[in-house]
């Protein structure tokens, strides 16, 4: 049977939903011996370009959001461990994102919304210019992770008018999610 345009913007829109794309550098395809997937567009709150790095002499990954450039950092994943990568990033933008006041209720809802990560070649040369600056830094004396990110967001870049990227994320999911809350 064939489906209506109706049947078919819907099953779309409905693919959209729950879904995270991670737009992996060229480098970090071939490190975890990936092929990507050519993805429909979703809204840039979604995207996340990300890359690999030596950071304190160790191989770490840096994940960067289109809209915010909120930048996630996680290190442990080895090469081929996609599906560990995924789960560590969930997990430590969770941790990041409760940690800088993001009420629960909205961190759930954007963490449901992408529970689908798919991976995608890089597509904006801008993220990548930003991705770039978070990656100038090769060594830091950070405790933890968590305060890594913190100090990291709280740059400003010129792509979002010169805030803080932390603020930014914080008011696109309070505006993504306003109906909810």
């Amino acid at each position: 049977m064939r489906e209506t345009l109706c049947e078919t913007n819907a099953r779309r829109r409905k693919e959209r939903e729950n879904l995270i794309i991670l737009r992996l550098t060229k480098a970090l395809l071939k490190d975890m011996k990936v092929t990507p997937i050519e993805s429909d567009s979703v809204p840039s709150l979604f995207n996340w370009h990300v890359n690999i790095y030596r950071l304190n002499n160790c191989k770490h990954i840096v994940f960067v959001n289109d809209l915010s450039r909120l930048s996630v950092i996680i290190d442990g994943i080895r090469t081929g461990q996609l599906a560990q990568m995924k789960e560590k990033f969930l997990i430590t933008l969770e941790d990041y994102l409760r940690s800088e006041g993001v009420e629960d209720g909205l961190v759930a809802s954007y963490l449901k919304e992408g529970s689908e990560l798919r991976i995608a070649r890089t597509n904006n040369r801008s993220v990548l210019g930003t991705m770039k600056e978070v990656t100038f830094f090769v060594e830091d004396d950070f405790q933890d992770n968590i305060s890594r990110l913190k100090w990291l967001n709280q740059m400003i870049h010129k792509p979002i008018d010169y805030h803080e990227p932390i603020n930014v994320f914080k008011k696109a999911i309070k505006d993504q999610y306003k109906d909810i809350m």
